[in-house]
């Protein structure tokens, strides 16, 4: 039997032997495809309980993800991988979870698109829409052309005027007039409206 001096030496040795990068491939190989017998699995089990592994830093995230930087997984890596998720059933499929849905959800908001899907339903939001198609003569304003599908675009963000005006619920925004100006209107086809979007997130991108 060891001295425990010497087990720490011993230990000690083999920690900085085994970084080298020589050994930890060589292992690597003589370990690739070792299978444990039942008991020597319940051994590393037992011998692993109680041990927790703190968060990586920064710096050895960094050498990880630049270790991994362009390798590929084997077909042979993949499939198994894929034959181990075979049959897996995600514990919350199916499942309601009231207590962390709507309000309780962390990334609750205020139910600021609930508000905006709740005005563009009522109908005053069609009576403000077909007023805007009216003016502009049912034509899209940007490829001026008509017999298509048509969309009311708000020229100020329509969860800019609630955050503006601190609407919560649909009869705050009822009763702001802000909200139903035609003038903030304007008419597109559904293609040029689609382009605008990406074109205004494109550019809050690179504020």
């Amino acid at each position: 039997m060891h001295s425990e001096e010497t087990k720490q030496k011993i230990s000690k040795a083999n920690k900085e032997a085994y970084k080298s990068e020589e050994l930890r491939e060589r292992m690597r190989d003589i370990n690739l495809g070792k299978k444990y017998s039942a008991e020597t699995r319940k051994k590393i089990s037992i011998g692993h309980k109680g041990i927790k592994k703190g968060p990586r830093s920064e710096e050895t995230k960094k050498k990880i993800s630049e270790s991994n930087k362009g390798k590929k997984m084997s077909i042979e890596a993949r499939q198994k991988m894929s034959n181990a998720k075979n049959g897996y059933i995600p514990w919350n499929k199916g499942k309601r979870l009231p207590h962390l849905s709507g309000i309780n959800s962390p990334k609750w908001k205020g139910g600021k698109k609930d508000i905006q899907e709740a005005i563009r339903v009522c109908a005053e939001y069609s009576d403000w829409r077909l007023e805007v198609y009216k003016r502009d003569g049912f034509m899209c304003q940007f490829c001026h052309t008509k017999g298509v599908k048509l969309n009311a675009h708000h020229l100020k963000f329509l969860k800019e005027i609630i955050e503006e005006n601190k609407i919560k619920t649909l009869s705050d925004a009822l009763l702001c007039k802000e909200v139903w100006f035609i003038s903030n209107g304007i008419t597109l086809c559904k293609s040029c409206h689609t382009s605008l979007h990406n074109q205004e997130k494109k550019e809050l991108r690179t504020l």
